[in-house]
């Protein structure tokens, strides 16, 4: 019985030391084998203009005239490249930039500027796409989308509409009303008002904010804007509006002509008498 019974005793006793050994057996195993080199997978590419910062907020900002987004970049790549366009999300903002190619490893900005005046207060977020690519190869495209936040105060200078707009397909006069208000202490006045096309006529409303509700509202003047005869297309101007104020002393105010359709004139028929010895060809 005892004989029987030995290798039985002896397996039941090895098995903890067998197990304990196993990790280094294997172990030992792999390192027989060698090492096994593995693919790596690619990461995403890194565009080649690195923006210092991707969103810039002002937060509440003081009465201004005009507030600047500053975008600072490093061009990281090998390859010269060019700033081809900035695509912002909204028509207020105006753009600055002094060159538009950047050598490897060069440094650039660009600017983007908000006139006060021509908005609502409050909190505003604008998006700007930048898109640029290798100098020499317009088939080759990156774009970098950046965030531009602000806060504009209650009490500051407002210019409603923000935006005049004429459609003159026919040049019948059209006259609309641009209103500036100045709720701060100290009002403005508005010296004079002009506008660079000949074809667009400004006027200061000479009565002023003559009514109680115009005078709570904090309306400082209107100016009377004409528009008549133009010709065909689109055409892109301001007015601007000279005041007595420090900081609002120029004001300015897009206005958008739409004339007669460009295909329309070209293709409308012109008229002329026919010869009256030329009648079926008959004299």
């Amino acid at each position: 019985m005892g004989s029987a019974n030995t290798p039985r005793n002896f397996w039941l006793s090895a098995a903890p030391a067998l197990v304990a050994l196993l990790p280094a057996v294997c172990c030992f195993g792999f390192s027989l084998l060698g090492p096994r080199p593995s693919q790596a997978e690619p990461g995403p590419e890194r565009p080649p203009l690195a923006f210092h910062q991707y969103q810039v907020n002002l937060g509440r900002v003081e009465p201004k005239r005009d507030h600047f987004a500053r975008f600072s970049f490093t061009n990281n790549s090998q390859k010269p490249m060019e700033l081809r366009k900035l695509e912002t999300s909204c028509g207020c903002l105006s753009q600055h930039q002094s060159k538009k190619e950047f050598a490897a490893n060069e440094q650039g900005e660009f600017f983007l500027r908000i006139q006060s005046a021509n908005q609502e207060p409050g909190a505003k977020e604008y998006t700007c796409k930048a898109i640029y690519g290798p100098v020499g190869e317009p088939d080759v495209k990156y774009e970098t989308e950046l965030r531009f936040l602000i806060t504009l105060p209650d009490l500051t200078v407002v210019v409603r509409p923000r935006v005049l707009v004429f459609h003159q397909p026919n040049g019948n006069l059209t006259t609309h009303a641009v209103t500036i208000t100045d709720l701060r202490e100290k009002p403005l006045h508005i010296l004079n008002a002009t506008c660079d096309e000949p074809f667009v006529k400004v006027k200061i409303d000479e009565d002023g904010p003559q009514s109680l509700a115009d005078r709570e509202a904090g309306v400082v003047g209107r100016i009377q804007v004409s528009v008549g005869e133009v010709p065909a297309g689109r055409h892109e101007c301001e007015i601007r509006l000279h005041t007595t104020d420090r900081e609002f002393n120029l004001v300015k105010v897009p206005v958008r002509v739409f004339g007669p359709d460009p295909k329309a004139a070209r293709s409308r028929p012109s008229f002329e008498p026919a010869d009256a010895s030329d009648d079926d060809g008959r004299q």
